[in-house]
């Protein structure tokens, strides 16, 4: 069995959900969606003997850890609290519980993992990602990440008066475009005391990679993001212009490296090379999209993904 965790609807669910099925039909897929704990959903962990094992129950249906030949951590929900609880230090309470029960669950699987929770969690660190990159001798860009209002002003003056912002957490509900710091935006940076704010020097760029890592193969796309609408962030450019890419074996053995590293099965990476022909590292995304690019480019990404877990190894 191949356990998805994520929600239903998620399109990259439902592609590799269809593309496994067409890969091996009688390969049972289930897709779990977690925000249905408590409520609607029982778990059950046993130990004894030597031996553990974990039963979910929901929906009318039933498996057991040893049915489990891979997971794909996807998209895990947080456990819903039911709406009958109004009292704010019960919510809490259960929501606690409810959550330390499923992710000890998954840290005891012992299955195939895409990617292993642990090491996923880690890799989502945009700090981490950025100082591993640099231990194996990637160039990244000159970067700050402060709610220091004076050091940001200082930084913004010693990298030319062009630095852009972003995000530190790569996945939230909104989602903040790369942007250039104006100088009026340089008048409001006293706000930044509340909430810290990733700013790196502007990189000009010929054009930016996506390159997507699954097991040991590397599929590379080059983003024309200049001829974009968005050069700063193509992520907002719905015109994408993509087209496959070879990388030079060097910056290949860079990445195969970093992702062992890491410990990751699968990541998407975006880098930028220079008008000088530099390439440097942007960042990882452990849970990366990666069917706009086999739709634009044509790369067997979903048959590939969905055979690394069918295999259950890389």
């Amino acid at each position: 069995m191949i356990l998805i965790i994520s929600k239903p609807d998620d399109a990259h669910t439902v592609t590799i959900e269809k593309r496994i099925q067409q890969l091996e039909p009688d390969l049972p897929v289930v897709v779990l969606d977690t925000s249905l704990f408590p409520e609607k959903m029982t778990l059950q962990a046993h130990y004894g003997n030597g031996k553990s094992e974990y039963i979910f129950k929901y929906a009318g249906k039933t498996f057991s850890s040893s049915d489990i030949r891979s997971v794909w951590y996807r998209r895990p929900q947080r456990p819903t609290i039911p709406t009958s609880v109004t009292d704010e230090d019960t919510r809490s309470f259960i929501e606690r519980e409810s959550n330390f029960v499923v992710d000890g669950i998954w840290r005891s699987l012992n299955c195939f993992w895409v990617n292993d929770p642990v090491l996923n969690a880690r890799a989502n660190y945009k700090i981490y990602q950025l100082q591993i990159a640099q231990n194996f001798d990637f160039r990244i860009p000159n970067t700050i990440v402060s709610n220091d209002a004076e050091a940001v002003r200082t930084f913004w003056e010693t990298n030319h008066r062009k630095i852009i912002y972003k995000q530190v957490r790569g996945i939230s509900t909104r989602s903040v475009k790369t942007s250039l710091v104006t100088e009026k935006e340089l008048g409001f940076l006293d706000s930044l005391q509340i909430s810290p704010v990733i700013f790196q020097e502007y990189i000009p760029a010929q054009y930016d990679l996506r390159i997507t890592v699954m097991g040991k193969k590397i599929f590379s796309a080059k983003i024309h993001s200049q001829k974009s609408d968005s050069k700063l962030d193509w992520r907002f450019d719905h015109a994408r212009l993509l087209e496959p890419y070879t990388l030079p074996q060097e910056i290949e053995q860079k990445i195969r490296q970093y992702i062992d590293f890491l410990g990751l099965v699968y990541g998407a990476i975006d880098m930028r090379v220079t008008p000088e022909g530099e390439y440097v590292f942007f960042e990882i995304n452990p849970s990366g999209q990666f069917v706009f690019v086999e739709i634009l480019t044509e790369l067997p990404l979903s048959e590939e993904f969905a055979k690394l877990l069918i295999r259950g190894h890389v």
